[in-house]
C-alpha cells in the first residue's frame, strides 16, 4: 500500500466506524424518522449560538495548554497552539493508546518551536491532570443529583468509581514520578505486560513498545518537578479547566434549546458529567457508541423524550468532538504533523 493511502486509511476506517456506531445507537431508542423529524425543528439561531461558544472553548483550551507549557518553560503562543489542539484532536482520535497520538503532535509542534520533546509529553500530562481533577467535582455533584432525583442507575456508579480510579491512578503516577521512579518504572513494566498480552489476538505486534514504561516514568517526573517548581501554575490551570467546563455546559444549554427544551441546571450539570466522565472510561476512540449510548440512558432517565435525548446528545458530541476531529486533520496535513504519531503509547492524556 502507497504512502498516500495509508495516511487516508485510518481516517476513512475511523469515519465508517463511527457512522456505524451511531447509526446503532440512534436505532436503539429511537427510529431514523423521528430523529430526522425531531432535527428538521431545530432552531438555526441557537445552534449558531452553541457552536459560538464551544468555538471559546477551543480557545480556552488552547490557553490553558499555554499555561502547561509556561509550567514546564517552554513557552509557546495561544494562538499558535489553537492548531495543534485540533491537530492533536485528531491523532488522539487515530492513535488512542495512552493518549499517544495527542502527546506526539505535542511533542512535533515543541520541536518546531525549538523546545524538548520530552517537555511537551509532560505538559500531556499536566494537562491531562489538571482536566481529570477539575472534572471530578461536577461528577461527584452529578451522582448526587441523581440520587436525589431518584435517577440514578448501576452504570452511573460504576463509571464514576473507574473515572476516580483513573484521576487516583494519575494522580499516584505523579507523586511515584517525583519521590520514587523505579517503582513507577516497574509498575508500568506490569500494565505493559499485561496491555500486551490483552491485545495480542488482535495485534500483530506489542502495543506498547519496551521503552514505553522507562519513558513514561520519566514524563511523569518532568511532570511532577514542573508542579513543584512553579506550584502557583496550578491554581491558574485549575481555573482555566474550570471555565473551560462551565463554557461545555452552556454550550450545551444552547444545543437543548436547540430543540425547544428548557432543562434545569441540574441536569445541565449531570448531562455534561456524566458524558466527561464516559468519555475517560470508555475505551472506543473518542468513546464513540460509548458517550452517546451512556449520554442518552441519563437524558431519558431525567425525563427527556428519547429522539430528544439522542438529538441532543448526537448534537453536543458532533460540535465538540467529530467536527474538531475533522478540522484536525486539515490541520495536521497543514502544520506537517501528521497525526499517528508513535503507536508505543509514549505520552499520555486524558483530554476530552
Amino acid at each position: 500500500m502507497s504512502p498516500a493511502a495509508r495516511r487516508w486509511l485510518r481516517p476513512a476506517l475511523l469515519a465508517a466506524m463511527v457512522v456505524g456506531l451511531l447509526l446503532f445507537v440512534v436505532v436503539q431508542f429511537t427510529s431514523v424518522q423521528r430523529l430526522a423529524s425531531t432535527l428538521e425543528r431545530a432552531s438555526p439561531e441557537w445552534l449558531a449560538i452553541s457552536t459560538v461558544l464551544y468555538v471559546c472553548v477551543f480557545a480556552v483550551y488552547a490557553l490553558l495548554y499555554h499555561y502547561a507549557f509556561e509550567a514546564v518553560e517552554a513557552p509557546i503562543a495561544t494562538r499558535d497552539l489553537i492548531p495543534v489542539m485540533f491537530a492533536a484532536m485528531f491523532a488522539k482520535a487515530i492513535v488512542p493508546v495512552e493518549g499517544a497520538g495527542f502527546a506526539a503532535v505535542l511533542m512535533a509542534d515543541a520541536s518546531r518551536h525549538g523546545h524538548a520533546p520530552a517537555r511537551a509529553a509532560a505538559v500531556a500530562i499536566v494537562g491531562s491532570g489538571v482536566d481529570l481533577a477539575t472534572t471530578f467535582p461536577f461528577i461527584v455533584a452529578s451522582l448526587v443529583v441523581l440520587v436525589v432525583r431518584g435517577s440514578i442507575a448501576p452504570y452511573d456508579v460504576i463509571g464514576a468509581l473507574i473515572f476516580a480510579g483513573v484521576a487516583g491512578a494519575f494522580g499516584v503516577a505523579l507523586w511515584l514520578g517525583a519521590v520514587r521512579p523505579a517503582l513507577l518504572v516497574r509498575l508500568l513494566s506490569g500494565v505493559r505486560t499485561l496491555v500486551n498480552a490483552t491485545a495480542r489476538p488482535f495485534a500483530r505486534r506489542d502495543v506498547l513498545g519496551e521503552g514505553w514504561p522507562d519513558r513514561n516514568a520519566r514524563e511523569f517526573g518532568l511532570a511532577s518537578a514542573a508542579i513543584a517548581t512553579h506550584p502557583g501554575s496550578i491554581g491558574r490551570l485549575a481555573a482555566v479547566s474550570t471555565l473551560m467546563h462551565v463554557l461545555y455546559i452552556a454550550g450545551l444549554a444552547a444545543i437543548f434549546l436547540t430543540f425547544g427544551q428548557r432543562v434545569s441546571p441540574d441536569v445541565l450539570l449531570v448531562t455534561f458529567s456524566m458524558t466527561a466522565m464516559f468519555y475517560v472510561v470508555a475505551f472506543t476512540p473518542q468513546g464513540v457508541g460509548v458517550v452517546e449510548g451512556g449520554t442518552t440512558l441519563v437524558l431519558e432517565a431525567l425525563g427527556q423524550p428519547a429522539p430528544t435525548a439522542v438529538a441532543v446528545t448526537l448534537v453536543y458530541r458532533a460540535v465538540n468532538i467529530w467536527v474538531p476531529v475533522a478540522i484536525g486533520f486539515v490541520a495536521a496535513q497543514r502544520l506537517a504533523l501528521g497525526g499517528a504519531g508513535p503507536e508505543d503509547g509514549s505520552g499520555s492524556g486524558a483530554g476530552r
